[in-house]
C-alpha cells in the first residue's frame, strides 16, 4: 500500500504483514548506543573549509614535481634510490640510538636518527 506521510508527502511503501527485508531493516544492537564523532560546532568549522587557490607558477611547480614523481615510479628509479642508501658509506658514527637514554624509544635498529652535525644538504654548512 503507497501512502503519503509526513510534512514533505513523500510516497512510502507501508505494508503491516511483511517482515523486514534482513539485517539491514533491523536495528543492530551496535548502533542503538552512537555517539557523536564530531560536535556541531566542528561540523560549522569544517564547513568553512575552502580549497587552497593556487598561482599559475605554484601550478606548474606542483604539475612538474607530480610528473617527475610519476617517471620515477614508472621507472622503479625511486626503489632503486632507497635501496642504495644501504650501500652508501656514512658520513660518521650514528651511535646515539644505542645510548641507554634512547634506547628504549628506538623501535627500529635499522634506521639511524638524524645528527645535525653529521649532516649536510645541498645548500648547508656543517
Amino acid at each position: 500500500m503507497w501512502t503519503a506521510r509526513g510534512p514533505f508527502r513523500r510516497d512510502r511503501w507501508s505494508s503491516e504483514d511483511e517482515e523486514a527485508a534482513g539485517p539491514s531493516q533491523a536495528l543492530s544492537p551496535l548502533l542503538s548506543d552512537t555517539r557523536k564523532i564530531v560536535s556541531e560546532g566542528e561540523l560549522d568549522q569544517l564547513a568553512q573549509i575552502r580549497p587552497l587557490i593556487f598561482n599559475f607558477h605554484e601550478q606548474t611547480a606542483i604539475k612538474d614535481c607530480l610528473k617527475i614523481l610519476e617517471e620515477k615510479t614508472a621507472a622503479y628509479d625511486i626503489m632503486q634510490e632507497f635501496m642504495a642508501l644501504e650501500l652508501k658509506n656514512l658520513p660518521g658514527e650514528f651511535n646515539s640510538g644505542n645510548q641507554p637514554s634512547n634506547r628504549e624509544k628506538n623501535r627500529y635498529r635499522d634506521i639511524l636518527p638524524f645528527q645535525h652535525h653529521g649532516y649536510s644538504g645541498p645548500n648547508e654548512r656543517t
